[in-house]
C-alpha cells in the first residue's frame, strides 16, 4: 500500500469516534502523527488473524470485510458505521477488500491508546 501524507482536517477527525472526544491539543497531535493512505481497487488492507499496529477508518470509498464464517459485511464512507475504526482487534476478525479506490484514516493504534487517558 503506497501512502499519500496529507494535511488532516480537524472536521474530518472530529467526525470519528473515538477522535471526536479529543481536545484540539490532541487532534492536533494525531493530525501530525497520522496520515491518509490511498489503497487501489481490489487491494486486501489487512486479513483476518493478521496483527496490526494501525487504527483504520475509511474515509473514502466502500471495502467489504467477510469475517470467518464468510459473512461479507458492506462498508461504505461518510455512513455511521464508517465513523468506527475498521475492526480493531489485533488479530483481526475479519478481512478488509478494497471495493473501488479506498482512502484509509491510519493512526497508530498505540497513540491513540495513549491520548484518552490524557484528556
Amino acid at each position: 500500500m503506497s501512502a499519500a501524507k496529507q494535511l488532516l482536517d480537524h472536521k474530518l477527525l472530529r467526525s470519528l469516534s473515538p477522535l471526536c472526544d479529543l481536545s484540539p491539543d490532541m487532534l492536533a497531535e494525531l493530525s501530525a502523527k497520522s496520515q491518509i493512505e490511498q489503497v487501489p481497487s481490489g487491494a486486501t488492507i489487512f486479513k483476518q488473524g493478521e496483527r496490526d499496529h494501525r487504527t483504520l477508518y475509511l474515509v473514502a470509498g466502500k471495502l467489504h470485510l467477510t469475517d470467518a464464517s464468510g459473512k461479507t459485511t458492506k462498508l461504505a464512507a461518510n455512513t455511521k458505521q464508517a465513523q468506527q475504526p475498521l475492526d480493531p482487534n489485533s488479530p483481526h476478525t475479519c478481512t478488509a477488500v478494497a471495493k473501488g479506490a479506498v482512502s484509509l484514516l491510519n493512526v497508530d493504534t498505540a497513540l491513540l491508546d495513549m491520548l484518552p487517558e490524557s484528556r
